[in-house]
């Protein structure tokens, strides 16, 4: 299948999307495409920036937005380390990993809560497939760090609560032990113990006392 039949197919099950009755099927033929195209560079780049685009419309239904942000797992889940962005030059994982979380970010945290656990969701994906795990800081940096400046930011509450509701999800799998608890050393050591003292000042400081995912990403660290 040629790049331009998968970018013409993707499209139109991304409009699909927006109709309740087409919105699984539509769904379905996503996952289905993408698993077909896991060793085409080419086809990511078309899924990258089609979800972009799509996004930036201002005729999209919520209902749609959250279908479109698990999509973002769907591509972390079937591309897995492969992940390269023909993009960047070169290609480059650990790019095309953070293009990906920040179109989550920037394109569905400032929304609502429904919308905002699908991006958890894929966010969550992305880490277990693509991010290689042998580099404590750089996970620290590429998933934790922007979620804190969010929360610091204090620009705005909705995109807040988006963080910390992605935050708190993020800690809860991490503390899971579905990881292991090495450094570069080989030491064992979390990376909730190096960031701890960060998450905890960044939540106490830097977000409203009504936000109850801040509170959950607490008791989650402490557990």
């Amino acid at each position: 299948t040629t790049e331009a039949t998968i970018e013409n197919k993707f499209q139109i099950c991304l409009s699909k999307l927006n109709s309740f009755e087409t919105r699984n099927i539509a769904l379905n033929d996503i996952q289905t495409l993408i698993s077909l195209s896991k060793t085409n560079t080419k086809a990511l780049r078309h899924f990258i920036s089609s979800l972009k685009i799509q996004n930036k419309s201002s005729n999209i239904p919520n209902s749609s937005k959250e279908a479109q942000a698990k999509i973002y797992g769907i591509i972390a889940k079937e591309y897995k380390d492969n992940l390269y962005d023909p993009i960047d030059k070169p290609p480059n994982l650990i790019k095309s990993i953070e293009r990906l979380l920040t179109q989550l970010r920037e394109g569905y945290l400032l929304t609502n809560e429904q919308i905002q656990n699908a991006v958890a969701e894929s966010y969550i994906k992305i880490f277990i497939y693509c991010m290689p795990k042998n580099d404590l800081s750089l996970i620290i940096l590429v998933f934790f760090e922007p979620l804190l400046s969010i929360i610091n930011s204090g620009a705005n509450l909705i995109y807040q609560q988006g963080a910390a509701l992605v935050l708190c999800k993020l800690i809860e799998y991490v503390g899971s032990g579905m990881i292991p608890d090495l450094d570069q050393n080989g030491d064992n050591i979390s990376i909730l113990e190096i960031i701890a003292s960060k998450i905890i000042n960044t939540l106490l400081k830097g977000t409203p006392v009504d936000n109850h995912y801040a509170i959950d990403s607490i008791y989650q660290l402490m557990l």
